[in-house]
């Protein structure tokens, strides 16, 4: 991908109006979009609320100088890899060392060559945007890969893959409510989570799930088969926040000293929803209306009260759709289970609240022979 690229944003930060008059002029020669700042805290802010391609920072200015600017940056996870080139009088190379330690990729000193300006933001836009395809092609495929395991869990045991899958599409709504980022942490967590039950013996998998008492022993081996999952996850490059969010799948207030939620670390956020819907699956499990369940788990004060009004902003939304009665030909993906389905032995395939998928569909076919009914009761947002 070219840097010459017109939709190529580039903010210059500098406190001088000179200084921001001649590289606006050079960089808008070369069709870039320019944003320029005079302070270091706006340009944090803008950043935020837009993020840009390229950033070229002073590093002499009042109130906030550039390496503080740049440590921001670097510590913010949505702003964190956007190239920052320091452009500055400062000549000694303590000061160029410290540029780099702050998280700058360049450093350019003044008075600086139009070309060399022009060079060093092509090949760092250049190295940007390489990265980016990459790690955008490792996520596919990562991503890909805990599909068709998840998939195939919906072959070998649907208990569980439907445990996975209420699990998850809850964590999805409740962070699109919340707005929590990365949202394909959470998602990830949700899923790869319910792996440590899925491995545990039938009758302990049902004891688990439904919430029902368990012994020491039964306890511990929850434990290690949900501490077996994360040390597996560590290990594999980019899952390691995913395998601490699983890790604090029983945190709740209390154990962070009631913190704010937002004041939390991401992994434990994820924990805590993680806990959170984990105890609803298991009331709705036991026949629980949502509106009570949401209720009793509320009663007990583990959780931020934001995250209880997003579990029950979700199920109102959900409770506003219409209800049909649908073959198993007809079930689309994006319908609304309304109903329990089970299999012959009286097992719940899948739970009622599950937003279908195609690979749900898939599982539901290929387990035919083993329902109990041939046509489902569905909720959608407007009659087919």
């Amino acid at each position: 991908m070219s840097g010459e690229a017109r939709e190529t944003t580039v903010m210059i930060v500098d406190d001088v109006p000179e200084n921001l008059s001649l590289l606006s002029a050079i960089l808008q020669k070369e069709n870039y979009h320019v944003e320029v700042f005079t302070s270091g805290g706006e340009a944090l802010q803008a950043a935020k609320q837009s993020p840009p391609d390229i950033i070229l920072l002073d590093i002499m200015m009042p109130e906030m100088d550039g390496y503080q600017v740049c440590q921001s940056l670097k510590s913010d996870e949505q702003l964190n890899r956007i190239p920052v080139i320091f452009i500055s009088t400062l000549t000694q190379v303590k000061e160029k060392v410290k540029g780099f330690e702050a998280g700058g990729q360049d450093y350019i000193t003044k008075p600086f060559e139009v070309r060399e300006v022009r060079e060093r933001i092509r090949t760092h836009l250049d190295l940007a945007w390489t990265r980016r395809e990459l790690e955008e092609t490792l996520d596919q495929t990562l991503t890909g890969s805990i599909k068709l395991i998840t998939d195939f869990m919906g072959l070998v045991n649907p208990t569980a893959f439907s445990r996975a899958i209420r699990i998850k599409q809850k964590m999805t709504a409740v962070v699109e409510e919340l707005g929590l980022e990365p949202k394909r942490w959470f998602e990830l967590a949700a899923v790869l989570s319910q792996f440590a039950p899925a491995a545990l013996p039938q009758a302990l998998q049902e004891k688990c799930s439904l919430g029902d008492k368990l012994s020491t022993g039964e306890t511990e081996e929850i434990e290690q088969s949900v501490e077996l999952v994360a040390t597996m996850l560590r290990s594999i490059p980019r899952l390691e926040s995913v395998a601490e969010m699983i890790t604090h799948h029983k945190l709740t207030l209390k154990r962070i000293g009631n913190k704010p939620f937002d004041e939390i670390e991401t992994s434990q956020q994820g924990g805590m929803i993680l806990n959170l819907l984990q105890q609803y699956d298991r009331l709705s499990l036991k026949g629980g209306l949502s509106d009570d369940i949401v209720k009793a788990l509320r009663k007990e004060g583990d959780f931020p009260e934001a995250l209880y009004q997003s579990l029950q902003s979700i199920d109102e939304a959900v409770g506003s759709l219409e209800s049909r009665c649908y073959s198993l030909d007809e079930l689309v993906s994006g319908m609304i289970l309304d109903e329990d389905i089970r299999d012959r032995d009286g097992r719940v395939l899948l739970k009622q609240g599950v937003k279908l998928s195609c690979a749900i569909v898939q599982a539901l076919k290929f387990q035919q022979a083993r329902l109990t009914k041939a046509a489902f009761v569905v909720k959608t947002e407007a009659p087919a």
